[in-house]
């Protein structure tokens, strides 16, 4: 299960016990409780069906874009690296000005490493399941 199906999942669940405390509260005979019930998780699993796809047609629509949207995590991870290259060892070596790097910048480096991984990751997979030929082919027949 990927990072993203657990936040999810955590949530929706949840989301699901609170309101199903409230109908607990709100809905006296079971059956009325239980229909409810039901149709909440219905509609919350839809949802993230919903979000699911709309990520993967993110995902496809990088693997079959131009240079610049299938390198464009490269190019900022590329940047960072530079960054911290230079502030921690160049500015050093050269007497060169130098910036602390706060916590707010260590924080979008480690989401900036996550989000690399993981879409990485996802544009391997797609490659080698023929997604990205699909993706292609969707978007020919689309026009």
């Amino acid at each position: 299960m990927s990072l993203f199906d657990k936040i999810f999942s955590q949530t929706a669940g949840n989301i699901v016990k609170s309101v199903g405390d409230a109908f607990d509260q709100n809905f006296t005979s079971k059956e009325e409780r239980l229909q409810k019930k039901n149709e909440l998780i219905k509609s919350i699993q839809e949802n993230l069906n919903s979000i699911r796809e709309m990520q993967a047609d993110i995902i496809k629509a990088e693997a079959t874009g131009n240079w610049l949207q299938r390198s464009w995590r490269p190019v900022v991870m590329l940047s960072f690296a530079f960054i911290v290259i230079y502030n921690e060892a160049i500015s050093l070596m050269f007497s060169l000005p130098r910036t602390e790097l706060t916590t707010d910048f260590w924080g979008l480096l480690k989401l900036g490493i996550g989000g690399y991984v993981v879409g990485r990751s996802a544009e391997k997979i797609a490659s080698t399941t023929n997604l990205k030929e699909k993706a292609k082919n969707i978007l020919k027949k689309g026009k």
